[in-house]
């Protein structure tokens, strides 16, 4: 609780943007990986890039299934200090609350996405999946256009309520 006390704190002041992690075993995907190495290579690599953006805290959240079904968990797969504005938040905290105190969301291509957007809430993927091209996240056309997308304010220019709408009708089909 501590880590929502300090972002509750910051939080008109910087956005906050939740990374939902995938599960390390869960490789290869059904749609694969194209612009990434596997699960690691791509939080590591989106870590790096979007530490960088100061106006910005970055949210953690393991995928539920690590402690369901144990193995590598992220913070094993993470460096021992992580940069200020990066913040890795325990398995415990639900994913209702991290959504409650974000402003938008980065995934590789995880159901959180859809939960999100059906929020209203702008969606970054890393590369295509079930959903990328139904309208409501922003696909970027590479893994470079990704890497810039986190260094810069994506969320802002994207229609929430078009989004909202397109990720409902989406879950109910």
């Amino acid at each position: 609780n501590k880590n929502f006390e300090i972002i509750k704190k910051v939080k008109n002041q910087k956005k906050i943007i939740a990374i939902y992690s995938n599960t390390f075993y869960d490789y290869p995907h059904t749609f694969g990986m194209t612009r990434f190495v596997d699960v690691k290579d791509w939080i590591i690599t989106t870590i790096n890039k979007a530490s960088k953006n100061k106006n910005v805290i970055w949210l953690l959240k393991p995928h539920p299934a690590q402690k369901w079904y144990g193995g590598i968990s992220l913070e094993e797969s993470l460096p021992k200090t992580l940069p200020q504005n990066i913040i890795l938040l325990p398995n415990s905290y639900s994913g209702k609350s991290v959504m409650e105190v974000s402003d938008a969301l980065v995934t590789f291509h995880g159901t959180s996405g859809v939960e999100y957007a059906s929020y209203g809430k702008p969606v970054l993927i890393a590369d295509k999946g079930w959903y990328h091209d139904c309208g409501f996240v922003l696909y970027p056309n590479s893994r470079d256009h990704y890497l810039k997308l986190l260094n810069s304010p994506w969320y802002e220019n994207l229609n929430v309520e078009v989004i909202k709408e397109r990720a409902k009708l989406f879950s109910g089909l």
